[in-house]
């Protein structure tokens, strides 16, 4: 599976508005397929997953706000945000929620042949806390 030339996932994916945060309103499938095609053209990018807790985070915070709307894709991690932008603009959003997400891209990228990657603070990072 090459998406690299795919006119589904060559541009960015279309946002709606959620009380200022910009959510990507797209099927489950499309931001799979988005996430994989950025891999195999090696395009560094970063998808936020979006639960209630960041979009307000983000309202009230200008510099998280930036953060957010710099991403590639912004997912509706938490039904109430899917329900948000579904009442908002008139359309049904799917939940894409982070934990059913990871495992599909693990999938998707298993069988495109891309290599995943992890990254973690070092140990003595997380024993301060």
């Amino acid at each position: 599976m090459n998406l690299t030339t795919s006119p589904a996932v060559l541009d960015k994916l279309p946002r709606k508005d959620v009380i200022g945060v910009p959510v990507t309103h797209a099927s489950y499938q499309a931001i799979v397929d988005r996430v994989i095609a950025l891999a195999q053209r090696r395009q560094p990018a970063y998808v936020c997953v979006a639960a209630v807790h960041l979009v307000v985070e983000a309202f009230l915070d200008a510099s998280l706000r930036a953060i957010v709307e710099a991403a590639d894709m912004v997912t509706a991690d938490g039904k109430p945000v899917a329900v948000a932008l579904g009442w908002l603009h008139k359309t049904s959003q799917e939940r894409v929620a982070g934990m059913d997400l990871m495992p599909s891209v693990m999938a998707a990228a298993e069988r495109a042949g891309c290599s995943v990657f992890f990254w973690a603070p070092p140990r003595t990072c997380l024993r301060r806390r």
